[in-house]
């Protein structure tokens, strides 16, 4: 969010890795100063370079594109800070 506008850092991806319906996928963000990679269930998908802020808060959402009821879990949720 910059100026109060959301701005999509990665166009959404389709990917076999992940798991759809109810079953459970996990997702790891590994940053390294500007660079951002993305991973699901273990497999790669994708890296970006984003420098817009050199520190800031981490947020984790979801949301459905289709109008259906949905329900979204986390759990298990880990961070790590690496010098």
């Amino acid at each position: 969010v910059v100026d109060g506008e959301w701005t999509n850092l990665v166009d959404w991806l389709s990917s076999p890795e992940i798991n759809g319906g109810e079953e459970v996928n996990c997702l790891r963000v590994v940053c390294n100063g500007s660079q951002l990679s993305f991973y699901v269930n273990g497999a790669y998908l994708t890296d970006i370079e984003d420098a817009t802020f050199a520190r800031g808060d981490i947020a984790l959402w979801a949301q459905s594109y289709d109008d259906v009821p949905l329900t979204i879990r986390f759990d298990n949720v880990k961070l790590w800070l690496f010098d």
